[in-house]
Formats: C-alpha cells, structure tokens, sequence
C-alpha cells in the first residue's frame, strides 16, 4: 500500500468479535533500528530489520500508526491511518527504504476456512524494494511466477513437511534447501532485501502466522 496520510486501509471481511491481532515486521533494507507507535502508545522498540514483534491484541479500531528511528522523535519516518477489523490477524511490514517508507497490511487466513490435518499452507510475499518481479521453486518444480513488490500470492496446500525451496528474483536464484513446516498450520515466506548486487542482499523469512499459535507481546 503506498503511503498517504489521509487514508485508511480495510480488510472486506465481516467482524466477528470485538479484537483483532497485530504485529509488526521492520522488512526496510539496512534500515536503523525503529519505534513503532499505534495511537501514541508504544508497541515496539528498537524494532530490527526483518525482525517480527509478537502479536498485540487490539481492539478493532482506526490507527494512527507513527514509526520512528530509535530514540528519535521529532520527526516520524512514516505516519499513516490505519482500519483494523475485528476478529483478523495482520501483519504490518514497514517497507520501502528509508527515503521512502511504506507500509503493507497483510492479513492471516480467514477463520472460516476448512484447514485438512494433512496439508501444510504457504504463500509468499515480495517486499524486496528494488526487485522487478520474483519466481518460485519448491523442489525444483515452478509453482509461482511474477510475484512483483508488494504483492502477497494466493495460499497453496503443500502435502510435504520438508522441501527445497529457491527463489528467483531478477534472474538470481537463491536456494534454501531445508525448509520445515507443520501440517495443519499456515505460513507465509517474506522475500526481503535489496537485489541487482545492493546490500543487504535477497534473503527470506518463513513466518507461521497467528492463528491457533499466538505468542502475544507484553506491550
């Protein structure tokens, strides 16, 4: 989602309770590390690049999410609204680069979905600032192409717990041979970095979202 101050982000799904599920991800490239402020009140710290908080639990409300390099305040780096639904699970990556930050609001598989005890759940997301468009590999075999910045793939069921993954970013691959997963559990594999030879370069992070394994933050 590109940045403007005056707008809200909406997930079309019906609320179902009075809560929703929030954590951050620093995915900026190089960046320091970052404050993060939800409606003045501090929900992460010194926030890493490619480091996750732990969930928040909110109520479904409007935002006025601020972000800040640590220990400095005059100045947000971004400072945006944001609507979070009830009864959903996001993920708020900060992205771009430090000249220019955006954010992206991702939100977790919907609670009405059917979940079979044999299948594992995937899908990628490109948030690497530079790069023209992303393919995927698991085990050799192409199952996503194009996947361009910013854009979060559809789920797909994987009957394996273990797999080779490699990514394709700008005619550069880089593979990741031992990858884990759980049935019956849902993830999603973040392409961060810069590519075309910048530092930090391509690297991925596989994150099992929220629902059904919360750890919550103590924020």
């Amino acid at each position: 989602m590109k940045r403007d101050d005056n707008m809200s982000y909406y997930n079309s799904r019906q609320s179902l309770s009075n809560y929703t599920y929030v954590r951050l991800l620093n995915a900026i490239p190089g960046s320091p590390g970052i404050d993060v402020y939800m409606n003045g009140e501090s929900v992460a710290e010194n926030l890493e690049y490619a480091q996750f908080t732990n969930y928040l639990i909110k109520g479904s409300d409007t935002y006025t999410l601020e972000a800040y390099k640590h220990n400095t305040y005059d100045e947000p780096i971004i400072s945006i609204r944001v609507y979070l639904f009830a009864n959903t699970y996001y993920t708020i990556p900060l992205i771009g680069t430090m000249e220019l930050p955006e954010i992206e609001l991702i939100a977790d598989r919907p609670s009405a979905e059917e979940t079979r005890a044999d299948l594992s759940y995937i899908r990628f997301v490109n948030l690497s600032p530079n790069s023209n468009m992303s393919n995927i590999d698991i085990d050799g075999v192409p199952i996503i192409y194009h996947l361009h910045y910013m854009e979060v793939s559809n789920y797909l069921p994987l009957t394996k717990s273990n797999f080779s993954l490699s990514v394709i970013v700008d005619n550069k691959t880089y593979t990741y041979p031992d990858i884990k997963l759980n049935f019956k559990k849902y993830y999603t594999i973040y392409i961060l970095g810069y590519s075309k030879g910048l530092e930090p370069g391509i690297t991925v992070e596989v994150s099992e979202e929220g629902r059904g394994n919360i750890v919550f933050s103590s924020y």
